[in-house]
Formats: structure tokens, sequence, C-alpha cells
């Protein structure tokens, strides 16, 4: 048999992209399109069926897998500055590894992304609820006790500025 050198004119994306109507191809052509530095177009699908109704990432993909893919997933939002969207994904991953560890040592990256996202400014957060209903949702995670104890003090004082003299002082 004579070689041509011709490669496959079989394309996978494009194979997935023709199921889109399918959760789980979709679900595959996100996490395709993450691997293949192609976020735009993850988030763009991510998005697209987040509006369709009920899609669950997690649904489709074995726990550490989804853990990765939501991790890739929340990067591209930061990227996008879209901080609302990337926390909800950091925090569905903290929700797992604290109920059984997977990324161990690198969690670390997790909770400073959170912590960091809190620290700065919140699209339409100018009263702060936002900020306070995540601090105190993050004090309640594994964070090194000096971080932690940053996170109270600024939950308090955020409290305190609220007129929420009470809630500041119990943290």
């Amino acid at each position: 048999s004579k070689k041509t050198g011709k490669t496959s004119d079989w394309d996978f994306r494009d194979f997935l992209q023709g199921r889109k109507d399918d959760p789980e191809s979709l679900a595959l052509l996100i996490c395709y399109d993450l691997l293949h530095d192609l976020d735009a177009e993850a988030l763009e699908l991510y998005e697209e069926a987040q509006k369709g109704g009920f899609f669950s990432l997690r649904q489709y993909l074995e726990r550490e897998d989804f853990m990765d893919y939501a991790f890739l997933l929340a990067e591209a939002y930061l990227e996008q500055n879209a901080v609302i969207k990337a926390y909800r994904l950091f925090r569905g991953i903290a929700e797992l590894e604290e109920e059984h560890p997977y990324f161990k040592h690198f969690y670390v990256e997790v909770l400073e992304r959170m912590a960091a996202i809190v620290r700065h400014v919140l699209p339409e957060d100018s009263d702060n609820r936002l900020r306070m209903a995540f601090l105190t949702d993050l004090v309640k995670l594994s964070y090194p006790a000096r971080e932690e104890a940053r996170l109270r003090k600024l939950l308090s004082e955020l409290l305190a500025s609220s007129g929420r003299q009470d809630a500041a002082a119990a943290q």
C-alpha cells in the first residue's frame, strides 16, 4: 500500500458540533475547546447551554474531570472579568474538595482565587451584600489560619459599616 501523506478529513470537533443537541456531546465539546485553547468558544457553548434550561457539566463528567474542567472554565471567566461566574465554578470545586480531597496542594490556588474575587470590586454590589455573602461562605472553607483571619476581619468591617455591629462582633 502506498502512503500519500494525506491525513484523515475527519474532525472530532466538527463531529461534536454536529451533535450539540445531545448534552453529553455538548459537555465533551466544551472540554475539547478548553483543552485546545478555544476558551471563548467553550464559554460561549457553556453560556448557551445554561440558557437552554438546566445544564450541568458535572452530570456528564467524572468528579475529578469535572473539577479540572470547571477550573479551566473559571479561569476563562476570570480572563473575561466575569468574576461572579468564575466564583460560582470555584465554589463548586471547593465543595467537592472539602468533602473529599483531590486537588490537595493545588486547592490553595482555588482558595486564593476565590479570596481575590471577594477582595476586588464586584459588579452591582455597591452595598457589599454580595461580597458579605461570599465572605460568609468563604470563612467556612479550609483556609490557612492567617488568611481566614483576614477574611473574617474584612467581613466584620463590612458588617459593621452596614450597621450590623452584632454580626460584626461575632466574627
